[in-house]
């Protein structure tokens, strides 16, 4: 009889004391972590970067929504999702530019964008901020969490510089020559918007008795060279290739 009453105790004992565990009130939402924490974001990039995340943007995509790349977070609360992403500032030199927006797609993925109106125009923007084409985005972030969390997110984007065909100047070169007589065309001239750019001037089916001396037609006709159908084509290549044509 007393054996059976102290199994009764201890069985009542245990109970109590497992009944008795520390409960710990978390966040609607927030299964892992219970303090509110600013949110930690980072962006994936949809165009190329460098080994420094500087994300590269080609110029003249003006008109094009082009997604430069989608934001994620690290938050020590895992459920927590991004309820709001605004853009705070952006600079390129220190100057204010308005090239780009955020927007969340219809998966609900917030994603930094090109502006259709922005004119990204690599030599324009190298002009007005003191030959610097990179542009710092500082970005608010704020969770959906009860406290609201706000995280700052900067990336920076590079724009970079695409190679742009040469365009004609002057080629009215005279079109006669007489025989005999030294004749020298005007200068041909030619324009690049591209900066630095350099050109080569040269023509595979010129006549025998003309040459190319830099950018002018040189030469001394003869008796033999009298011809009222000469023609030949001029090309004038860039040093990124591009060329153009002028017969």
């Amino acid at each position: 009889m007393i054996n059976k009453f102290n199994f009764i105790l201890l069985s009542i004992s245990i109970l109590m004391v497992s009944g008795c565990e520390d409960a710990e009130l978390a966040f609607p939402g927030n299964t892992q972590e219970s303090s509110p924490s600013e949110p930690k974001g980072s962006i994936a990039w949809a165009i190329l970067y460098d080994e420094n995340n500087v994300g590269q943007l080609p110029e003249n995509l003006q008109g094009t929504n082009t997604t430069l790349g989608s934001i994620d977070v690290v938050d020590t609360n895992p459920d927590d999702e991004i309820k709001l992403v605004t853009i705070q500032s952006q600079k390129i030199n220190g100057n204010n530019r308005n090239l780009f927006t955020v927007m969340k797609d219809s998966l609900d993925t917030w994603k930094v964008v090109l502006l259709p109106s922005a004119n990204i125009d690599y030599e324009t923007i190298h002009s007005q901020n003191g030959s610097s084409t990179q542009s710092e985005i500082v970005m608010e972030i704020t969770d959906d969490s009860p406290t609201e969390e706000k995280g700052t997110l900067t990336v920076s984007v590079l724009i970079t510089n695409v190679n742009e065909s040469p365009t004609w100047g002057n080629t009215s070169i005279g079109a006669t020559a007489d025989e005999g007589i030294p004749y020298q065309s005007s200068a041909i001239t030619w324009g690049d918007v591209d900066l630095d750019d350099s050109h080569e001037l040269s023509s595979d089916n010129l006549p025998g008795w003309l040459t190319l001396d830099v950018n002018k037609l040189t030469g001394t006709p003869s008796t033999a060279d009298v011809n009222p159908n000469t023609s030949f084509t001029l090309k004038l290549q860039d040093q990124g290739g591009l060329e153009i044509t002028k017969s």
